[in-house]
């Protein structure tokens, strides 16, 4: 990968120390999961994780967790979804937005949505996030 610096390469298998990463929904923070082995995880130098899985002939989706084993590993407040979608320029998507939801209907399912919310609204976190 040219244009990102990769720190440590956790593949499909490897689920020990740190990658032995958890997450869990916003609504439900004490129901944290691993990520099974059909998920591959690469780490940043800056300690980001990236989480790639479900990789299809135009698509890839991926999760993307801005601070790794920080806490709080969290769908929505520092784990984020993404698809890069190679029909469509090779452009990056943020997940809801490829099903074409109103801001209103990802408001109600943040976990999932809540990079599409903070893309849509300018970068920015508006008071109604729910955080």
């Amino acid at each position: 990968m040219p244009y990102l610096s990769v720190g440590k390469i956790c593949g499909y298998t490897d689920r020990t120390g740190e990658c032995n990463l958890k997450h869990a929904p916003l609504d439900d923070k004490t129901n944290y999961t691993n990520w099974s082995n059909n998920y591959y995880i690469f780490y940043l130098q800056d300690g980001t994780a990236i989480i790639v899985y479900n990789v299809t002939d135009t698509k890839v989706y991926t999760y993307v967790d801005i601070n790794g084993v920080k806490g709080p590993n969290l769908d929505g407040r520092d784990v984020f979804r993404f698809t890069f979608r190679h029909a469509v320029e090779g452009r990056i998507f943020p997940y809801c937005l490829t099903y074409g939801q109103s801001r209103e209907e990802m408001l109600t399912n943040v976990s999932v949505c809540g990079q599409d919310i903070i893309m849509r609204d300018g970068w920015q976190i508006k008071d109604d996030y729910p955080w």
